[in-house]
């Protein structure tokens, strides 16, 4: 606190409006908390128009519901007015019991609202930045028997940033807006929902839905057949708690069609969600193949990688609690009364679904698999005795490994404590969002720690004592590590400077780079280590950060070096609703940008669209560029539903790199996060082939340049796919290094130049 600072309360509007901000943070918020208004009033028609005409921003609602009168339209929009009778935290099943909702509004806006009641007259209420300015007769008829309409203008006046964000990106916030619907439209499918974008070329319509018997019929309505031709719909109740939807029993590339509901509030991210998900990702479920797009990838297939076979579950499941066991204060989070019996419940519905369609678990992976590490959902739940409860996991025993020597090999090391997992399956925990990738560079600065290492490969690289064992083409003979060297301390730390500044060693056994490192302990004190640097995996690493680099220069510059295809050679197929994606206006500008071009026109078959594919960018031409588009297929239907997700963000993006507003090391990570994760694991695959082997021999020359090639490399110690690419082996004491003193060649070339004395 600032010296002679006092603490002071802050003054009511400033209150109010840092309150207000946090409820309604977005437009699409407005638009979700008047459609649940709407619900609330038993409305079975709700219309919206958008505006988002930079200066002329707008939001309309129109429901059928049953109105308000004169008397309680006075205090609607006052904070904590409400007519829903809350019972504990949940509503007692309404939306809006809060009473914050039109408030808030009311505070970051103009807001009027024009309301009839059955047989009464039209009356309206305008409030601006929390203050009432007009009560009274309606100007204008509702135009209809009975219900609202609430118009918001002028929202977030009083807060610029926002605004300003908001206009950077009308697209994206239409994108937004539809995506809120679309997720109302499930919850309350009988409802008939329409969504226009009014702007100045007049209106069009975004969204519409006529109303239907269930999720399921809403869901096809909006996205086609295409990922729930076959599906299981879902009734299970037990007493008073029920799980209503459907759940599809084919897969899909991406988690974008996973709607889970508690009690009619959407729960993007949750514990009950991942628990969902990591029951699918133990079982057979997540390595189907789609017959569209992987007919060359069955899961039969020799060498077929897990991540590309692995599919997502598309469901829409609304859980029914009693309002008495949910907490629903913040919409977004919620609570619950009994965390493990609810996680139990919803577990029990997944098991029975895997069980009756024959998803049984992954062949190697535990028989159950375990609950999060959070003890929030692992409690046996009361009056589900016939359900299959997760165990934990117990450690396995450390067993014994060998070195294996191939082309493809890697260091493995000769003791291994298998750590316990959440679903015996570490790959169902990698890559959930953009932000855990290990594609993206660390701080330069940043030193490698060996302790790191071990914490994350809860391995023993090699034991001072121990036997160790090699088995090779060679039938090389046993050789053992002795113990006349220290070992290297778990705390040392390595940084870029230590590689740069190694003393390299002749290259070991064709496979190996020995160096020897300046190293430092938690205490800052340096000493020397013998280090041993995987040549496959170090020239990997060098390799994948030039092609990555390329790529995002390409990207940045916006002059991605192409191969332009033959017209109707390549063709991809997408669905219904990827092709909404596409034809969404900045789509295909940012694809063109990753060297990507797709034919403007499409040809629709029913729920599946063939596009024609024009060009590819040059650097993965091989792969992406093949008459059967199998990798450029996978990489559009992975990076559509992020582009429908982030367009905003990534346009921004594109706007700053334009105008050269960003260093190249900044530069560099920010396109680097944008990029489609199928190319970067193409780019892996490109550097892997193209990397030096095992067992390729290498001069003194070769392994001083890829030595020096990696301490330049930003992420210098895991190549491509994350295996180490160095390993300590020991501390040498005393050592100094050789001499690196300058020749002096002038010198030299006099002494040798002198003519010598002449013999008798």
């Amino acid at each position: 606190m600032t010296d002679g600072a006092r603490i002071e309360r802050l003054c009511r509007p400033t209150a109010t409006r840092l309150r207000s901000s946090l409820v309604i943070p977005s437009l699409p918020q407005v638009l979700t908390e008047l459609a649940h208004n709407a619900l609330d009033a038993g409305a079975t028609s709700i219309e919206c128009w958008v505006n988002l005409v930079p200066g002329d921003e707008s939001v309309r609602l129109e429901d059928d519901g049953h109105g308000v009168g004169l008397e309680d339209l006075g205090t609607v929009g006052k904070r904590y007015i409400t007519s829903k009778e809350a019972e504990g935290w949940s509503g007692n099943g309404a939306y809006g019991f809060r009473g914050e909702a039109l408030a808030s509004i009311g505070v970051l806006s103009l807001m009027e609202i024009s309301s009839r009641e059955p047989e009464g007259d039209t009356h309206s209420k305008i409030i601006r930045n929390d203050q009432t300015i007009y009560l009274g007769r309606a100007r204008h008829d509702l135009g209809r028997s009975h219900g609202t309409t609430v118009s918001v203008r002028d929202l977030f006046n009083a807060i610029p940033v926002r605004r300003a964000s908001r206009t950077l990106a009308p697209v994206s916030s239409l994108a937004s807006c539809r995506q809120a619907m679309e997720t109302l439209v499930l919850v309350a499918p009988k409802v008939r929902w329409t969504l226009w974008e009014d702007k100045l070329g007049g209106m069009r319509k975004v969204l519409h839905w006529g109303g239907g018997k269930n999720s399921l019929d809403a869901f096809r309505g909006m996205y086609g057949h295409a990922s729930v031709e076959r599906v299981q719909k879902i009734r299970v109740s037990s007493g008073d708690w029920r799980v209503d939807g459907f759940i599809s029993l084919e897969g899909a590339f991406t988690r974008t069609h996973q709607h889970l509901y508690i009690n009619g509030y959407s729960v993007d991210s949750s514990e009950l969600r991942k628990l969902i998900e990591r029951r699918f990702a133990a079982s057979q479920f997540s390595a189907m193949s789609n017959s569209l797009t992987d007919e060359s990838e069955a899961p039969t297939k020799k060498r077929s990688s897990p991540r590309r076979l692995e599919r997502f579950p598309v469901y829409v499941l609304n859980i029914t609690l009693p309002s008495s066991d949910v907490d629903a204060a913040y919409k977004s989070t919620i609570g619950y009364k009994e965390p493990g019996r609810t996680g139990a419940f919803v577990i029990a519905v997944i098991d029975d679904f895997l069980r009756k369609n024959g998803f049984g678990t992954r062949r190697g992976g535990s028989g159950s698999p375990a609950p999060s590490h959070s003890k929030a959902f692992s409690q046996r739940p009361s009056g589900l005795s016939s359900t299959v409860i997760p165990e934990e996991l117990k450690p396995n025993p450390k067993r014994r490994l060998f070195l294996e020597s191939y082309r493809y090999g890697s260091i493995i090391p000769s003791t291994l404590d298998c750590p316990t997992t959440d679903d015996g399956a570490l790959e169902a925990e990698v890559n959930q969002s953009r932000g855990d990738q290990d594609t993206a560079p660390p701080p330069e600065s940043e030193p490698f720690s060996f302790e790191e290492l071990l914490k994350q490969a809860s391995v023993q690289v090699i034991s001072r004592t121990r036997k160790f064992e090699e088995r090779d083409d060679d039938d090389e003979p046993t050789t053992y590590v002795t113990s006349w060297l220290p070992p290297v301390p778990s705390d040392m730390k390595f940084t870029h400077e230590s590689i740069l500044s190694a003393t390299v060693l002749s290259q070991v056994d064709r496979k190996f780079v020995p160096c020897v490192m300046l190293a430092e302990d938690e205490l800052k004190a340096q000493s020397m280590a013998l280090v041993m640097i995987d040549q496959h995996a170090a020239d990997e690493r060098v390799s994948v950060e030039q092609i990555l680099e390329e790529l995002d220069e390409g990207f940045a510059q916006n002059n991605m070096p192409v191969t332009e295809l033959e017209d109707g050679v390549v063709r991809v197929i997408l669905t219904r609703q990827e092709v909404v994606v596409l034809e969404t206006p900045g789509v295909r500008e940012v694809l063109r940008r990753w060297g990507i071009g797709l034919e403007n026109t499409v040809a629709s078959h029913g729920e599946y669209t063939q596009v024609n594919v024009l060009c590819v960018p040059k650097l993965l031409d091989a792969r992406l560029g093949r008459k059967n588009p199998t990798e450029l297929t996978r990489l559009l239907r992975l990076y559509l539903p992020e582009l429908a997700e982030h367009l905003h963000e990534i346009q921004v993006l594109t706007v700053v790199l334009d105008r050269g507003n960003r260093g190249s090391s900044h530069r560099w990570a920010s396109v680097q996060r944008w990029m489609p994760q199928e190319m970067v694991e193409l780019a892996n695959s490109k550097a892997c082939r193209g990397a030096i082997m095992f067992e390729d021999r290498l001069s003194a020359d070769q392994c001083e340049r890829l030595v020096a090639q990696l301490g330049a490399a930003r992420n210098p110690w895991r190549c491509a796919h994350g295996r180490p690419t160095l390993a300590p082996l020991a501390l040498i004491p005393q050592y100094r290094p050789p001499s690196r003193r300058p020749i002096d060649w002038a010198a030299w070339k006099r002494k040798h130049s002198e003519p010598r004395p002449s013999g008798r």
